[in-house]
């Protein structure tokens, strides 16, 4: 049985090159999926509903930040906001299954507080923290 991401691979093979763009797609299991246009993909499944609640005023946040940081480049802002959005949910996702409920609130507060207007930044910084956590152990 082919896994669903060697299923994906075999279908963006296939197509010419300038065909691929981002899009979105739904797996067999029910995940959504952000299939990028340079092979890469990214979960794109909802949030659960209790991070759902933290990030209400994020669209609003990314669009004034990539506005002002973008300010004359429309193909900029576009990207910026995919690319914070992505990273929205990221963060709604909330607590990796494998760190303890106390680290992961020490290293909310400290990329939030880092990167309040960020939220790429603010995944980024979060992903960090939870490597260094695993290599600790």
């Amino acid at each position: 049985m082919i896994s669903i991401f060697a299923r994906i691979l075999l279908v963006l093979a296939a197509l010419p090159a300038g065909v691929l763009a981002d899009e979105y797609a739904t797996t067999s299991s029910g995940r959504r999926v952000l299939l990028r246009d340079n092979g890469t993909w990214v979960d794109a499944s909802p949030a659960p509903k209790s991070e759902q609640g933290a990030f209400l005023d994020a669209e609003q946040i990314l669009k004034e930040e990539c506005m002002s940081q973008w300010p004359t480049d429309f193909s900029m802002q576009a990207y910026c906001q995919r690319q914070q959005r992505e990273a929205v949910q990221t963060l709604a996702r909330g607590k990796p299954q494998d760190i303890p409920e106390n680290q992961f609130a020490i290293v909310r507060n400290k990329c939030s507080n880092e990167w309040p207007r960020d939220f790429s930044m603010r995944a980024y910084c979060e992903r960090q923290q939870f490597e260094a956590i695993r290599d600790l152990r």
